[in-house]
């Protein structure tokens, strides 16, 4: 790394990071509080098999930042701390992200204790794949990235595809996809690195949506089976979302200004991860209360009280300086 350590101590924090997490945390609060009710309309469900919704899209979101965030804080540590400090930090994070993931998924069937596959397992599996080629050039990372997608294609060819389908987020038998989401989506943390580089994020987003596109010819887009369209578009999508965001709050760098318009979600993005559990045993209670054939109105009404709730905790949190981080 380039970067002295008082460059890094004196780095200023990326705003548009935590209000793409804070937007992230409101999609994911709102669409699972949806997810077991009968009424809700296809377009905020995930896509049965084939096609893509914006739900589809939550899960690529947290992990496009989860890429973003590891290689700032990894580079950080790495400057300050040394290369064994930064390895066991992250390593340590992501196997309790696995570890907490195969927690809140166990279920009794059949006097049989059952660990289900979920969205905190994704993360972590996938930071321990980031974390293999962090240190390696952006092309390295392609060409690795490009090798778990032929990897995660074959296994779909060949008397897989029904394990993957019938997992929750893939399972484990998809972890190659959802390890070359996460290095596709670490190359753009060079556009921020590098002021050079800034003007390559928008050229590789659209990139990736048109590839997604046009393979879709071919392997249709899904995320059931969370297949290479459905990864390229998804990164491409996140990624045009992110630049957006970092085009309106960051490249400007006038923090006093962007600061009050970034306000209302900026606390969110801090504490994501807390918020994320918080959101499980919220939607859990929910769940147990309001039976699953609601009337549509009411259901959208709970999943916004749902939101509400989780912004006042963030809110709060934020306001009194409590950052709960692993």
């Amino acid at each position: 790394m380039s970067e002295s350590k008082s460059e890094v101590k004196n780095s200023k924090r990326y705003l548009s990071i935590d209000i793409f997490k804070g937007i992230s945390i409101i999609l994911m609060v709102f669409v699972n509080t949806l997810r077991p009710y009968e009424n809700i309309p296809g377009w905020s469900k995930h896509a049965v098999v084939y096609g893509i919704t914006y739900v589809d899209l939550v899960a690529p979101f947290f992990v496009f930042m989860l890429a973003i965030n590891t290689h700032l804080s990894y580079s950080k540590r790495l400057v300050l701390l040394g290369r064994k400090d930064a390895i066991i930090r992250h390593l340590r994070r992501f196997i309790i992200f696995i570890i907490i993931g195969l927690i809140f998924s166990i279920d009794i069937e059949a006097n049989r204790l059952i660990l289900r596959w979920g969205t905190l397992q994704i993360l972590g599996s996938s930071g321990l794949f980031l974390l293999l080629v962090i240190e390696l050039k952006y092309y390295f990372r392609l060409a690795f990235a490009l090798i778990a997608l032929i990897i995660h294609q074959f296994i779909l060819m060949n008397g897989f595809e029904h394990l993957i389908y019938d997992s929750v987020e893939g399972g484990i038998y998809s972890i190659f996809a959802w390890g070359a989401m996460i290095l596709l989506s670490s190359i753009f943390y060079e556009s921020i690195k590098s002021q050079s580089k800034r003007n390559y994020m928008l050229i590789g987003a659209v990139l990736l949506i048109f590839s997604g596109i046009i393979l879709s010819y071919s392997w249709k887009i899904s995320r059931q089976y969370v297949s290479v369209s459905y990864v390229l578009l998804s990164v491409g999508i996140s990624a045009l979302l992110f630049n957006l965001i970092y085009t309106v709050f960051d490249r400007n760098r006038n923090y006093t200004q962007i600061s009050i318009r970034g306000n209302l979600i900026i606390n969110l993005g801090r504490n994501a991860f807390f918020l994320y559990l918080i959101h499980i045993i919220l939607i859990y209670i929910v769940y147990e209360i309001l039976p699953f054939n609601a009337p549509i109105y009411l259901v959208f009404l709970v999943a916004s009280l749902n939101v509400v709730i989780i912004y006042f905790i963030g809110y709060f949190m934020d306001k009194y300086k409590v950052y709960l981080v692993i």
